[in-house]
């Protein structure tokens, strides 16, 4: 009984050290290839705006939503000290950017809502917006 418990061990050792010799040189082989990440350029400003208490199905809501968006856009495109230049074209520029960028993340949110409502699930979800100064 003794013997046969420890051939079985000793198997069961065996496969896995085979199996993580060859997971190891699976992960090395896959590990050759050069990495690509996907993000925000240095020095990029970045609001989150939260709709995950909105039900977008109301336009009083939808509303609310734009209002947070309008609020994150400017701070975006705000200087460092929190000034909006108005009449500056840059900040002009910056405004006209990150809502192009704001809008269909937008769109896609409400349509959602109406998706998620016309299957009989809460048409809330816990999403958000996200803005920047591109």
């Amino acid at each position: 009984m003794f013997a046969r418990s420890t051939l079985k061990t000793g198997a069961m050792v065996a496969f896995a050290l085979t199996a993580s010799v060859g997971g190891i040189a699976t992960v090395a082989v896959a590990q050759s290839s050069p990495y690509v990440v996907y993000g925000q350029r240095p020095g990029t400003k970045l609001q989150v705006v939260s709709y995950r208490d909105l039900n977008l199905l109301y336009p009083a809501h939808q509303s609310v939503l734009n209002d947070r968006v309008g609020r994150a856009v400017r701070h975006v495109c705000s200087f460092d000290d929190g000034n909006i230049p108005i009449i500056d074209n840059d900040y002009k520029v910056c405004r006209n950017d990150a809502w192009q960028g704001a809008r269909p993340q937008i769109t896609n949110a409400i349509n959602r809502a109406h998706y998620m409502a016309s299957i009989g699930r809460s048409p809330r979800a816990a999403g958000y917006i996200m803005v920047d100064d591109r």
